[in-house]
């Protein structure tokens, strides 16, 4: 009967931590696809976020040729950029986007 108890005991551990590893992957990769927390808008306010594609260094432009910002991220704040055009110039790509 002890034996039977530890084996039933054991594979109720196995499953368990099984399933944990799953789940903490699972959230690893949800983590991800997420911008972080500094940057989730407050009640009330509106943020506006750029995706890249994946973490780069960045480099961002006016319409006139002159450096806005750059950095290295996967999200970037444009909130408070004003209203216009601008590149976003990263991995040998340049994209336009429009501040509204």
């Amino acid at each position: 009967m002890m034996k039977k108890t530890i084996r039933i005991a054991s594979i109720f551990l196995l499953c368990t931590v099984i399933s944990v590893a799953g789940y903490s992957q699972e959230k690893k990769e949800l983590s991800k696809k997420l911008p972080p927390i500094k940057m989730l808008p407050k009640i009330g306010e509106k943020k506006e976020i750029y995706e890249l594609p994946q973490k780069f260094e960045y480099k961002i432009f006016d319409t006139m040729g002159r450096l806005v910002a750059e950095g290295d991220a996967e999200f970037i704040d444009i909130t408070n950029y004003k209203t216009g055009t601008y590149f976003i110039h990263y991995n040998k790509k340049t994209v336009k986007i429009e501040k509204s």
